[in-house]
């Protein structure tokens, strides 16, 4: 085993330890569902924009302080800002995309509308948090290595995360995606992320086509 192997396989095990699944549920999503469950949505018209931006401004202001690793306190206005960007930037809605689409999908499906757009902000507001959270693991763990050891631990994550990955980047030389490490990483734990949740399911509804 080169140096560069077994620096790499250090790396490994350290960057798994820190994006265990059950660590960024607690870590990350744990605090972001106990805030989200504090938030209460008043029974009120959903038509109104003004309605609209007080809603999500309030929510991206709870969520910020009370759901973070690293709390944020914004005004309401800040807030409301901030929610708007959320929404434009990650929101996917039945069809279309963007503010725009969040706005006419919590009037025009009304009185769940709003609610459901709101469980998507906070989807966003979820994914955006493991995201940085993965680059930070990422740049902790790379931090300073060569060239010759990012192409080993691209190697060592293919090789493991063979059945996660498409063939196409099995097709790849590890030196092609050195640089791309932390897109290896963002694919498995979606894809891991994703399966838990289909097993969770399962086992509540008695397998995935509702059989014993």
């Amino acid at each position: 085993m080169t140096s560069s192997e077994a620096s790499a396989k250090r790396i490994v095990e350290r960057l798994l330890a820190d994006l265990d699944e059950g660590r960024l549920r607690r870590e990350i999503d744990d605090p972001i569902d106990r805030a989200a469950g504090e938030f209460l949505i008043e029974p009120e018209s959903t038509e109104s924009h003004q309605v609209f931006l007080e809603v999500t401004g309030r929510l991206v202001q709870q969520m910020y302080e009370r759901g973070l690793r690293v709390p944020r306190r914004l005004s309401l206005r800040q807030s409301r800002a901030e929610a708007i960007f959320l929404l434009q930037q990650g929101y996917r809605g039945t069809y279309s995309i963007g503010y725009e689409a969040a706005l006419v999908d919590a009037a025009g499906t009304a009185p769940a509308g709003l609610p459901v757009v709101a469980g998507h902000l906070i989807e966003i507001i979820r994914t955006g948090e493991r995201h940085k959270y993965v680059r930070g693991a990422m740049a902790r763990c790379l931090a300073g290595e060569h060239w010759e050891t990012r192409c080993a631990v691209t190697a060592l994550l293919l090789g493991r995360w063979a059945p996660f990955l498409s063939p196409a980047l099995h097709r790849c030389h590890p030196g092609q995606l050195a640089d791309e490490i932390p897109t290896l990483v963002d694919i498995y734990l979606t894809t891991e992320r994703v399966l838990g949740q289909l097993g969770r399911e399962s086992r509540q509804h008695g397998g995935f086509f509702g059989g014993p």
